[in-house]
């Protein structure tokens, strides 16, 4: 059972990093390029029209080349901006778990019971909790009055 799932997730894993790593030579085959072209593009107009030119060439070509990349991240982080969803106020577990004094009770008690007697202390808070959840601050779908139920599940039908 566990196996397949291993086994799907080593191969989506593999994929993703051979296609990492040829993502990281074409890259790097694309700066080499671009290099090549730009040292050329300076020597062409050194011999042509002089140092400060070349220079002057290069340096405005590297700018549009900035100013490309620069549209390019503003045109792709327009388009994958969504508004922001607010995250969800934390559940009341959550910040009664986050409070030091319930972590420091909780560490006294680990103390005086010892390690046998926690396992029971942990099964009953397990099913304490489980029980606390279906109430969570609201009724329950068996405990809500006739009114709140479509007219299909209120017959029963």
């Amino acid at each position: 059972m566990f196996g397949s799932l291993i086994d799907e997730l080593k191969s989506k894993v593999d994929g993703m990093l051979k296609l990492a790593v040829a993502g990281a030579v074409m890259a790097a085959a694309l700066v080499a390029a671009f290099m090549c072209f730009t040292v050329a593009l300076f020597l062409w107009m050194q011999e042509a029209n002089g140092t400060l030119e070349a220079w002057m060439a290069v340096g405005a070509l590297f700018a549009a080349v900035a100013a490309l990349g620069g549209l390019f991240v503003l045109i792709v982080r327009r388009r994958s901006h969504k508004p922001q969803q607010r995250s969800p106020e934390p559940s009341a577990v959550a910040r009664l778990l986050q409070e030091p004094a319930v972590l420091l009770t909780g560490l006294q008690l680990v103390r005086m019971v010892g390690g046998r007697g926690l396992l029971p202390i942990i099964l009953l808070g397990a099913v304490a909790g489980g029980l606390m959840m279906n109430r969570n601050g609201h009724a329950s779908a068996y405990h809500r009055p006739a009114a709140e139920h479509p007219a299909d599940e209120a017959t029963g039908d």
